[in-house]
């Protein structure tokens, strides 16, 4: 089964990254991809992404689609808008970037492995800090509830996860 996912943009020269969108919805061939509609509401996370997987093949580029996703969905877009806007007057490293917030860029592996604990191929929980993925989710209500979880993290040592209860 694959996950199809939406590449919103590539940042090549500031941040060498892809912005990914990931979908809940899936295929059995990488070849019925293309022929999916990519839901605005099964779009689970939104990242950054060291494009390598992309690059080598691993993750195809199948088709294109317009995207539809709502700015809220795509929260780092209005900074790389505004980024590609001042490097037209080359004022990318200038005194109106100097506060924008700081767009976070997964490497590929993690993402890869984020994606097979969405789909319990893998433990959610298996990272330094247990509720490490439920920050790269787009919101805590597309956490799936059949997810595997590890058990090495012990919830009577306080420990807490994004959403303030034990893990």
């Amino acid at each position: 089964m694959f996950t199809p996912g939406q590449i919103l943009g590539f940042e090549t020269r500031t941040l060498h990254s892809a912005a990914c969108a990931f979908f809940d919805q899936r295929v059995s061939k990488t070849s019925e991809a293309s022929s999916i509609h990519l839901k605005p509401e099964a779009c689970f996370s939104t990242l950054l992404v060291t494009p390598d997987l992309l690059d080598d093949g691993i993750w195809p580029i199948v088709g294109k689609q317009p995207v539809s996703l709502p700015a809220k969905a795509y929260p780092f877009g209005r900074v790389l808008r505004l980024r590609r806007i001042l490097r037209l007057f080359d004022l990318e490293q200038s005194v109106f970037t100097k506060n924008l917030e700081r767009a976070v860029i997964h490497g590929s592996g993690v993402v890869a492995d984020f994606l097979d604990a969405f789909y319990g191929l893998r433990p959610w929980d298996d990272w330094y800090r247990s509720d490490y993925l439920d920050g790269l989710l787009f919101a805590p209500d597309k956490k799936p509830k059949s997810l595997i979880y590890c058990g090495r993290h012990d919830p009577t040592k306080g420990e807490q996860g994004a959403d303030g209860n034990p893990h």
